[in-house]
């Protein structure tokens, strides 16, 4: 009798708990609106300031380098210690681009969505734009 009633409570069990899985599983939702598809996070919005404005004080194959500076002859001074500068986060590396013609001198401001950890830091999927004074 006790194996039967072992049974009965382990059937019970099963049932309640495997139709809870298998109902509980199902959503079921009156909602009849389209999923929203705006943007959590604001990672979109984050180019439109410019992370630098600086000018330009080298260009090579792979890199811009770009000094957060208020005049050009500062630019040129900083540029002597570029770690210094760059520790201060003044320096940004912006990654050559064919369509890029800049020129040592010139006044830019950098857009960036993101730049890495690194120093001098690195833009990452920037847009520069050259500032006409």
């Amino acid at each position: 009798m006790k194996a039967l009633q072992s049974k009965t409570i382990i059937t019970a069990v099963s049932l309640t708990l495997g139709g809870s899985f298998l109902f509980g599983g199902l959503s079921v939702s009156a909602d009849t609106q389209s999923p929203s598809t705006t943007s959590v996070s604001s990672i979109n919005d984050i180019a439109e300031v410019p992370y630098l404005t600086g000018y330009v004080v080298s260009i090579n194959d792979n890199y811009i380098t770009v000094i957060d500076a208020p005049t050009k002859d500062e630019a040129m001074y900083l540029q002597q210690d570029l770690y210094t500068a760059a520790l201060q986060h003044k320096v940004l590396l912006v990654p050559v681009n064919k369509e890029m013609s800049f020129a040592i001198g010139n006044k830019v401001s950098v857009f960036t969505k993101a730049v890495t950890s690194s120093i001098p830091a690195q833009a990452i999927a920037p847009t520069i734009k050259k500032i006409i004074e």
